[in-house]
């Protein structure tokens, strides 16, 4: 199996790339990036944790040799397009209008691109589109609350089902917890402040009985998202530990699939 990837540098993408180079059905990822990547340090990083010592049975090296890396310019379309294939398309690209610099800027990463190249695999074969959306998104209580970024998550889920993939795949998660390369002030701060009440909600166990539209609030583990995308695209790796590996007291990520029928 072929994976094509967008957004490979970010908090979730690497360990997306991680948890997929781990495994066996999948033979090749090209990854399209604006600059180079270091490719055995997030894999030899990732494989001292639980979740590398627990998925992988490959070294770093025989990781790393699945890897295709395209150093590409997205402005111009005819230096990826012809890398454009694959059996997936995977996209965990994604900005903030902080470091956009603007809503438009921000809409041409987080929904044109990703759409362009989508639109390209598909063209050629791609099958399968899975990507991480946000929270919010087809819920109608957040259209009280009007907001550009989850409108053009939207947006972009909405033109990617327009595409007629034989499977579209969306994760759906809150705020993002974990180590990030960069500090985003008013996230951590809204992290912290309902982290703690997740744990004490938790520690009393009513965590899980709550709402999904009142859990959706609660930040998510960075690599709960990543293992979450990889197993809903390519099924568990070992369906023996599913519920052995699931903690009743965790945040349920919100994940929205649509099937194709195939003659």
């Amino acid at each position: 199996m072929k994976v094509l990837m967008l957004g490979a540098s970010g908090a979730v993408g690497r360990l997306v790339l991680c948890h997929l180079a781990s495994r066996q059905e999948v033979s090749e990822i090209t990854v399209l990036v604006r600059s180079k990547i270091p490719l055995e340090k997030y894999f030899n990083v990732w494989k001292q944790t639980q979740n590398g010592v627990k998925h992988s049975s490959y070294s770093a090296e025989e990781m790393v040799k699945k890897i295709n890396v395209k150093q590409v310019n997205f402005q111009n379309a005819q230096e990826w397009r012809p890398f454009a294939l694959g059996d997936i398309f995977i996209s965990c690209l994604g900005t903030t209008l902080r470091d956009a610099g603007s809503r438009q800027k921000f809409k041409e990463i987080d929904h044109d691109l990703v759409f362009q190249v989508a639109k390209e695999g598909k063209n050629h074969g791609i099958h399968t589109c899975a990507m991480i959306s946000s929270f919010g998104v087809g819920d109608p209580f957040m259209e009280l609350f009007p907001s550009f970024y989850i409108d053009t998550k939207s947006s972009l889920e909405q033109h990617i089902l327009e595409l007629h993939f034989n499977r579209s795949i969306f994760i759906r998660p809150s705020f993002l917890a974990g180590k990030r390369d960069q500090k985003r002030f008013l996230e951590g701060n809204a992290i912290s402040t309902l982290g703690f009440v997740e744990r004490a909600l938790s520690e009393i166990g009513i965590l899980r009985r709550l709402p999904k539209k009142v859990q959706q609030f609660f930040p998510v583990q960075i690599n709960k998202v990543a293992e979450t995308l990889v197993n809903e695209t390519l099924g568990r790796g070992n369906k023996s530990t599913e519920k052995k590996d699931r903690d009743e007291n965790e945040v349920e990520i919100e994940v929205f699939i649509r099937n194709m029928n195939i003659d």
